[in-house]
C-alpha cells in the first residue's frame, strides 16, 4: 500500500453540527461523506476537503451571495468552501469556478502522489476534477451513491445535466459505487471497489436483554425517511391495515410528498401514528426502542438497481429486526442480515409483519442480534475506508487498480 499520497475529497457536505442549519442537505449523503472523510482520516492525515455549502436557491427570500471559508470537520480537517451566487444558473456556474479554481491551486501546491475523490457526478461539480486531474496529471476517483432519478417530469437543462452526470461515470480513473451495476452499466472498463454503506461505531451498546417473550404493551412497527413514490409507504400503509393483531402500532418519521396518503391512513387507523420529521439523534434512539423497523422501497427498473438504501443498514445497527424488499441494489451476503418479502404484495406484507412481531421463539430478534455484530465487524466507516484508501493505493503501485 502506497504512502503519503495527499487526498482532496469534493463534495458537498459540512460538519454534523452544522447540518441542522441547511434544509437543503441530504442527511443521507452528508452521512456517507463525513464517514469517507472522517475514515480517510483516520488512516491518512493528508487529506483536505473542498465543499460549497448547500444552501436553497435564492427566490425571494435567503442570501444571494454565498461567502467562500475556511474551516474544520471536527476540529482537524481542514475544508474549503467556495463561494457562489446563489440564483439559478449563475449558482452552478460560479461553484464550477470556485471548485476548479480551489483545486488548481491545491493541485500545484502538493508535490507527490495526489488523489481527488469526488462525491457523485453532479456536472459543476466532477467536471472541475477531471479538469484538474488531467491538467496535473493526478488520479480522480468517483464515489457513485446517486444517479438522476427517472419517471418524473424534468426541464430541458435537467435532462441535460442527468445525461451528463450519467457521461461522465466513466471519466474516472477510479470507481466507489454503492452497487457493482453502476460499473457494469455505465463504466465496465474502469476499476472500481463496491461501497454500498457505512456507520460510525460510536454508540453505546444497545440494550437487547429484553426478550421478544416479555409481555410490552405496545408491537411496535417503525418506518423513518423519506415518504415519496419511491418509498413504498403506500405498501407498508395498506398492509398494516391489514393486520389484527392485538396492540400493533405503526409509527412514521419523515417527511415528503405523500404526506397526504399517510394522514388519511392515520385518520381511519387509530393505530397508525404520524410523528413528521424529527432529528437523527431521536430516530436512533427510536429504531433502537421498536419491535419491527420497515422499509417497503419498491422494486423499479432503474433507481433500485443503482442505489443502496443505507437506511437498511442504520436499522440493522439498532439490533432490531428489519423488513424489506429485495432490492437489486442490495448484495447478496445481506440474506442472512434482513428479512425479506418474498413479494411487494400487501397480503405477503401483512404475514411477515405479524409473524415477526408475533414471534414467540426469539428467532427474529436473535437473528437481529447477529446481524448487528456482523455489521459492526465489518461496514463500519473505519473498515469501508482502509478498504478505499487500499483501492485508492494500488493506483500508486505496479498492480493498478486492484483492491
Amino acid at each position: 500500500m502506497a504512502n503519503n499520497i495527499k487526498i482532496n475529497f469534493i463534495g458537498t457536505v459540512v460538519d454534523s453540527v452544522d447540518l441542522p442549519k441547511f434544509e437543503s442537505a441530504s442527511v443521507a449523503g452528508n452521512k456517507m461523506q463525513l464517514g469517507i472523510i472522517k475514515g480517510l482520516y483516520s488512516m491518512n492525515k493528508e487529506i483536505e476537503v473542498t465543499s460549497s455549502y448547500p444552501h436553497k436557491m435564492f427566490k425571494v427570500k435567503g442570501k444571494i451571495f454565498i461567502p467562500g471559508k475556511k474551516s474544520f470537520i471536527g476540529r482537524s480537517i481542514n475544508i474549503r468552501y467556495v463561494p457562489y451566487i446563489n440564483v439559478v444558473f449563475l449558482k452552478q456556474i460560479t461553484i464550477f469556478i470556485g471548485y476548479l479554481i480551489t483545486l488548481l491551486i491545491w493541485c500545484s501546491k502538493n508535490r507527490g502522489d495526489k488523489a481527488l475523490v469526488v462525491y457523485n457526478t453532479l456536472s459543476y461539480v466532477a467536471l472541475p476534477v477531471i479538469i484538474a486531474g488531467k491538467i496535473f496529471k493526478c488520479k480522480t476517483f468517483c464515489v457513485v451513491a446517486d444517479l438522476p432519478i427517472k419517471g418524473i417530469k424534468k426541464s430541458i437543462v435537467q435532462r441535460i445535466e442527468d445525461r451528463m452526470e450519467i457521461g461522465l461515470i466513466n471519466k474516472f480513473n477510479g470507481l466507489i459505487p454503492v452497487t457493482k451495476h453502476i460499473q457494469a452499466d455505465f463504466a465496465p472498463n474502469t476499476p472500481f471497489i463496491v461501497v454500498e454503506a457505512g456507520f460510525e461505531d460510536v454508540e453505546e451498546e444497545v440494550a437487547m436483554q429484553q426478550s421478544t417473550n416479555q409481555l410490552r404493551r405496545n408491537k411496535n412497527v417503525v418506518y423513518t425517511g423519506t415518504l415519496n413514490s419511491l418509498s413504498g409507504i403506500e405498501l407498508l400503509l395498506e398492509a398494516f391495515s391489514k393486520i389484527r393483531v392485538e396492540n400493533a402500532q405503526l409509527h412514521i418519521y419523515g417527511s415528503g410528498d405523500k404526506e397526504e396518503i399517510v394522514n388519511s391512513y392515520v385518520a381511519n387507523d387509530e393505530r397508525i401514528f404520524f410523528h413528521g420529521k424529527i432529528s437523527n439523534e431521536k430516530i436512533v434512539e427510536i429504531q433502537k426502542n421498536a419491535d419491527l423497523l420497515v422499509s417497503p422501497r419498491l422494486i423499479d427498473d432503474f433507481t433500485t438497481k443503482y442505489t443502496f438504501p443505507s437506511k437498511v443498514l442504520e436499522y440493522i445497527t439498532s439490533g432490531k429486526p428489519v423488513l424489506s424488499n429485495k432490492l437489486p441494489g442490495i448484495p447478496n451476503e445481506y440474506d442472512n442480515l434482513i428479512n425479506f418479502a418474498r413479494t411487494s404484495d400487501t397480503d405477503e406484507w401483512a404475514k411477515m409483519i405479524e409473524n415477526i412481531i408475533c414471534d414467540e421463539t426469539d428467532f427474529y430478534i436473535l437473528k437481529a442480534r447477529k446481524a448487528r455484530m456482523s455489521v459492526k465487524k465489518n461496514k463500519t466507516w473505519e473498515f469501508q475506508s482502509e478498504r478505499i484508501y487500499g483501492f485508492i493505493s494500488s493506483f500508486y503501485s505496479n498492480n493498478e487498480g486492484k483492491e
